[in-house]
């Protein structure tokens, strides 16, 4: 496995000021809204897991956009590719300490 595919990064893609960041903060806005306006919020948990994977992994803006052009929200197998490793990211609940309270709304995406 590449190694700059492993290796945790600072994300500027993540830090304000580009494409990425703006649509994100702008999905979270709008289902936070959605979330006042009718009680529950929609599923956009998947779409922002999948894009902060792949740049936590090192992909660039430019080339996550390029691999979704050569897939389809039901494409099996993968999420994304980065430098030929093949990611599928998924969300299941956090690990309960024992003595812990449990929170089943906590998720957390493994890459």
């Amino acid at each position: 496995m590449p190694d700059e595919c492993i290796q945790a990064k600072p994300v500027p893609a993540l830090q304000t000021g580009n494409r990425a960041a703006e649509l994100r903060a702008e999905l979270v806005r709008i289902a936070l809204a959605w979330q006042d306006y009718f009680g529950v919020a929609p599923h956009i948990t998947t779409a922002i897991s999948e894009l902060d994977a792949a740049l936590l992994v090192g992909m660039s803006e430019d080339e996550y956009c390029a691999d979704g052009a050569l897939r389809t929200a039901v494409t099996k197998g993968k999420d994304f590719t980065c430098r030929g490793v093949r990611y599928q990211v998924t969300a299941k609940p956090a690990q309960r300490e024992k003595g812990l309270p449990s929170d089943p709304g906590q998720f957390e995406t493994q890459v």
